[in-house]
């Protein structure tokens, strides 16, 4: 079950498959209800087989789709006694509707109250059936409470522990340090009620708030805020934040990269939400491809934002890459396989790959900033390349795999010495 949770990205996609809100694969009974997806490709997305799902009370926002199913089959929608669902369609882009793409091999029935404020005629694609029922659903949603408002305090249910660093984690503790200080700083920012409830905890969320709006946070979050401000005079004022902003980790230096084309983008648009130029240069479109296909766990919030702007869409599960087809900025070759160990290295590794006989290939090797640190060439009478890159400081690098002049493949290179 996946519930209350908002999924809010700082810049909205504006193509389908640019930015999943939530994707279910294969997975049977699964229950996502009162989630909030805003500015998304597709706000709930589901493919092959999910039987007997339910979707309820979630409210889709200037998504591309609201729901999109790719042989889904999950299953008719009500959650009980022919209730209806409950989900809020709001002003998704798709023909300027509210929206639901359908491709499942089995007719599915939506039932849905048209008389409900909350409950907004959808569109339809390909097609459900629209089963309407006078029945209220906001009975049926109100009645599922967040852990939240279940009782106790909010504040400190929410940030407490972060507050006093008490979280702990089994792996990148400080990539995930950096996640709960945003996340805590956020709350409290889009909330200011929340420092001031009136007990002795009051001083520790305040000072957290103070320093968190000082420091790299609060600059991007100023940084993201101002560019998406529809005054064509506050795009300059953040670009000046963000060239000025110290960074200290890969995550944060994702973030300027990103933050930085995007505002160069915008700056030739006065509408900030939709870009219009698409025309970056060899050196935006390096620094945003290696962004993009970085664990997001790792990389941050940024990974995201990258992939939005290439309308490209990464399974991180599987590390697959899928491309929409009118904008091939990067063509895959799905027959060929690739393996470089090993993995965090010191500069010594070998790649494992395979060149038929009509085909030619080399590796670049690139920093972060889209640099490039290495070349080698890929030679038909052999299937291991043996890579001496000593000079190399700790750190990520990326390594782009090049067959007849087209890139069919990219990943992370870890440096460690």
């Amino acid at each position: 079950m996946l519930s209350f949770s908002p999924l809010v990205p700082p810049y909205p996609a504006t193509f389908p498959n640019a930015l999943r809100g939530i994707s279910i694969d294969k997975s049977t009974e699964s229950r996502v209800y009162k989630n909030t997806l805003v500015g998304m490709g597709s706000g709930i997305f589901a493919t092959s087989n999910c039987n007997n799902s339910m979707l309820a009370c979630n409210t889709l926002d200037t998504c591309f789709y609201g729901f999109k199913f790719v042989t889904a089959n999950i299953g008719n929608q009500f959650p009980i006694d022919s209730i209806p669902t409950g989900n809020v369609w709001n002003s998704n882009f798709s023909g300027g509707v509210n929206y639901i793409n359908e491709n499942t091999s089995a007719t599915i029935n939506w039932y849905f109250n048209p008389g409900t404020p909350t409950d907004p005629s959808p569109s339809i694609g390909s097609t459900p059936h629209i089963l309407y029922f006078s029945t209220d659903s906001l009975s049926y949603c109100s009645s599922l409470h967040s852990p939240e408002e279940t009782g106790g305090d909010k504040r400190e249910q929410q940030l407490g522990k972060i507050m006093r660093n008490q979280n702990t984690y089994d792996t990148l503790s400080d990539e995930f340090k950096l996640r709960d200080s945003t996340y805590a700083y956020k709350v409290l920012k889009s909330d200011t009620t929340l420092l001031i409830r009136g007990t002795t905890d009051d001083t520790l969320y305040q000072k957290f708030y103070d320093s968190t709006r000082i420091n790299t946070i609060g600059k991007f979050e100023r940084v993201i805020s101002l560019a998406k401000d529809t005054i064509s005079t506050t795009t300059p004022q953040a670009i000046v934040i963000n060239q000025n902003i110290p960074t200290r980790c890969s995550m944060e230096e994702n973030q300027k990269i990103v933050n930085a084309i995007y505002l160069n983008e915008i700056s030739y648009n006065s509408d900030s939400t939709h870009l219009s130029r698409y025309n970056y240069d060899s050196t935006e479109l390096a620094q945003l491809n290696n962004v993009a296909y970085q664990n997001p766990l790792q990389g941050g919030d940024a990974v995201f934002m990258a992939r939005i702007m290439l309308f490209i869409d990464v399974i991180d599960l599987e590390m697959t890459k899928s491309l929409i087809a009118h904008h091939p900025l990067i063509k895959q070759n799905e027959n060929s396989t690739y393996k470089l160990y090993p993995n965090p290295n010191n500069g010594e590794m070998q790649l494992i790959y395979y060149l038929s006989e009509k085909e030619n290939g080399y590796v670049l090797i690139c920093d972060i900033l889209g640099k490039k640190v290495g070349f080698y060439k890929l030679t038909k009478d052999a299937t291991i390349l043996t890579i001496k890159e000593p000079k190399l400081e700790n750190g990520i690098y990326f390594y782009q795999i090049f067959i007849n002049d087209i890139k069919v493949y990219s990943d992370k290179i870890i440096i460690i010495k």
